[in-house]
């Protein structure tokens, strides 16, 4: 069976379900119970259904929909997912509008607090260049790009990983010395989405997308400490929150760092305990 026919056959049994709602609800106990066993089927197919689009990774849905647009997809899914929650009786409906509120609320809360870090300029300069970057990035990406870019998916329970990604480029990039030019790049790749008549899909450039695949080539001290600068200069607000899968989490990168190359934390200790590690991570230029 392929996506259609699936498409075709939600339609019958919506039909079906309608007809038996608008006449004659008084049905056969065996019916009852064998509604219900529809109505539980349905409440599965929407539970896989949300697995596969919330751990969808973009760069491969070219290969897996080849041949087919994704916006024919996205909108097979979404027609799919809205003949199901219109079942009578399905608890679905209610849990799915719950998490349509939570994802909403995480959004203007990214929003917010993003913007007021950016916004309030943190006193270390590398620390407040990597929240201008990341709070042009989100803005663009999420905000500003849904006028030009409508047809836009991403999973919300990708966003730490996208912010931890961010923040482990960056710190490589200062290491190198050319942080200068990596953030110049990032901010093209975020005012290109603007003014593409045809923007990316893709929620962040590949390289910066990628690091999660790159083992220890991102791994460092630097990006430790420049977190737990930002998360006193605000991101402390995005952390501890329900869903937590949403959220960030304040050892975000140091148990990143910790998991991949334990020997990078040697060296740690908070900056405001001890400002050496500032010397040590080229954070004092």
């Amino acid at each position: 069976m392929d996506i259609y026919s699936a498409q075709s056959h939600m339609k019958k049994l919506l039909s079906y379900v309608q007809d038996i709602s608008e006449s004659d609800r008084r049905v056969y106990s065996k019916s009852r119970y064998r509604l219900k066993e529809i109505s539980n089927t349905c409440e599965s197919v929407i539970s896989i259904i949300s697995d596969i689009l919330k751990d969808e990774m973009f760069e491969d849905s070219e290969d897996e929909f080849a041949g087919l647009n994704n916006k024919d997809v996205s909108s097979i899914v979404k027609n799919i997912e809205t003949d199901i929650r219109t079942l009578p009786g399905s608890k679905a409906s209610i849990n799915s509008i719950n998490t349509i509120q939570d994802k909403k609320k995480a959004i203007m809360l990214y929003n917010e607090i993003l913007k007021q870090v950016a916004t309030c300029k943190l006193e270390n300069s590398f620390a407040s260049s990597c929240a201008n970057s990341i709070w042009y990035w989100f803005d663009c990406r999420f905000m500003k790009s849904r006028r030009i870019c409508p047809d836009f998916r991403y999973s919300i329970y990708q966003l730490p990983i996208w912010i931890r990604n961010i923040v482990l480029w960056y710190g490589k990039n200062i290491c190198m010395g050319t942080e200068n030019i990596a953030e110049e790049n990032f901010r093209s790749w975020c005012e290109n989405i603007l003014e593409d008549s045809e923007p990316t899909r893709y929620p962040l450039p590949y390289e910066i997308y990628d690091v999660s695949n790159s083992g220890k080539d991102y791994v460092n001290l630097t990006s430790v400490v420049l977190w737990d600068m930002l998360l006193d200069g605000g991101y402390i607000a995005l952390c501890n929150r329900q869903p937590s899968e949403m959220y960030l989490k304040e050892d975000l990168i140091y148990n990143y760092c910790g998991s991949i190359e334990p020997s990078v934390l040697d060296h740690y200790s908070n900056y405001k305990q001890n400002s050496d590690v500032l010397n040590i991570c080229g954070l004092n230029r």
